[in-house]
């Protein structure tokens, strides 16, 4: 059995990547490209939450659900993943008590956090895509509930990723290949 300090037990995992933006962004587009390109595994809150909660009325809805059942359902998603591979979530942390989790998370699994995109995005653009999208919970109170839980708890979120200099803002006005550029000459 290893002993503490030793190279096994003090091995560092794969980064991490965030990929954060409001509904409509092009968050998953993105993680997507990048998982692809990187050979990593992308962990999407919002998908993972549809596919584990499908049947619940908050999701049918459009809801957000409590910080205990979202890190629950990432947890579990987090625990069948690959330490050799680097992770990117797309659309998490949503909140402050969910950045301390994974923060915690990722500390614990000797995971670095190399870099989290704020995919910007005006209202404009952003209004464009979702009429596109098509979404059963991209109805209008549902969007408009996402984009104030966006301002309410996500902004204060990437203030601290920008206080502790790891994040990087990248301008999701653009076409999908010249935001993705833009976040691979940032890894590169």
């Amino acid at each position: 059995m290893p002993e503490a300090g030793d190279p096994a037990t003090t091995s560092v995992a794969a980064p991490a990547y965030v990929m954060l933006g409001t509904v409509g962004s092009g968050k998953t587009v993105q993680a997507h490209h990048l998982r692809d390109v990187m050979n990593a595994q992308s962990l999407s809150a919002g998908s993972l939450i549809r596919h584990h909660l499908k049947d619940d009325p908050r999701v049918v809805r459009g809801e957000l659900l409590p910080h205990e059942e979202v890190v629950a359902i990432v947890g579990e998603a987090i625990q069948a993943t690959d330490d050799e591979q680097p992770i990117i979530f797309d659309g998490f942390p949503r909140a402050i008590k969910q950045k301390q989790w994974l923060d915690e998370h990722l500390a614990q699994h000797n995971r670095p956090l190399a870099a989290v995109f704020y995919l910007k995005v005006d209202e404009v653009e952003i209004n464009r895509r979702l009429a596109q999208r098509g979404r059963s919970d991209d109805t209008p109170q549902a969007i408009a509930r996402r984009k104030q839980w966006f301002n309410e708890k996500v902004l204060p979120v990437l203030e601290l990723y920008r206080d502790s200099g790891q994040l990087v803002e990248i301008d999701g006005n653009q076409g999908p290949k010249a935001v993705f550029k833009q976040i691979t000459d940032t890894i590169n």
